[in-house]
């Protein structure tokens, strides 16, 4: 029993499973009290007649609910864990391609996520892999040989309409395309399995700078490639 602002707390502990009820909400439901807590309540009662400050009466989590909140907490940082382990080695594999501008790698809670720059990657309004962009693609991929996790591999194109392509009727088809394409030369190499590796295309949705520039368009085009941190 606490008092806290002028206000008593009478804090009840359950370990009761999924449906039962007890006390107070036992009470409106018909159901009978147990001991115990009729004595509760006769002490909450007898307080209430004696202090001038509102009891109320709580009920803390039960122990299924605190396990599972801790388990779950648990298993979040372990990911989270995984994925910071992921992220140095990765970086650490990556260095040169850093350094030169034509990779990112950073970690968003239980992710690693490796941001490839266009720089020349796929022919102008093309899915096509040009030959230059295969070292890159290579060292990522070596990069990623030893990750255990699920494999997120999404394209992103600026906002100018795809023109004056047979294949390809909007930004959308253009960006899923060429994160297949690139899915593909993982795969093909195998620096990953296809069955841990998911592709998808963003067009110009997720923009990470302003169209307005040629400069910011050329770094909304971009793959990134999501390695999921999974616990053990």
């Amino acid at each position: 029993m606490t008092e806290t602002d002028g206000r008593i707390s009478v804090v009840m502990t359950s370990d009761q499973k999924d449906g039962e009820k007890q006390g107070a909400e036992g009470l409106e439901s018909g159901q009978r009290l147990d001991e115990d807590t009729v004595a509760l309540f006769a002490k909450v009662a007898q307080a209430q007649a004696e202090v001038v400050s509102e009891v109320e009466v709580l009920r803390s989590p039960s122990t299924e609910q605190q396990s599972f909140d801790s388990a779950q907490g648990s298993d979040a940082q372990e990911g989270e864990d995984v994925a910071q382990s992921e992220y140095e080695q990765i970086r650490s594999r990556l260095t040169t391609e850093i350094a030169n501008g034509q990779v990112n790698v950073e970690r968003i809670n239980d992710e690693v996520r490796i941001s490839l720059a266009d720089q020349g990657a796929f022919v102008s309004g093309s899915a096509d892999l040009r030959a230059s962009f295969y070292s890159v693609l290579a060292s990522v991929g070596q990069a990623l040989a030893d990750s255990p996790g699920q494999v997120t591999v999404a394209g992103h194109t600026d906002n100018v309409p795809v023109a004056f392509s047979e294949r390809f009727q909007s930004n959308w088809d253009l960006s899923a395309a060429r994160s297949a394409s690139v899915a593909d030369y993982l795969v093909g190499e195998r620096y990953i399995q296809s069955g841990a590796v998911t592709v998808t295309g963003y067009a110009d949705t997720v923009p990470i700078a302003s169209n307005d520039t040629a400069a910011g368009r050329a770094q909304n085009r971009r793959i990134e490639i999501t390695v999921k941190g999974e616990a053990g």
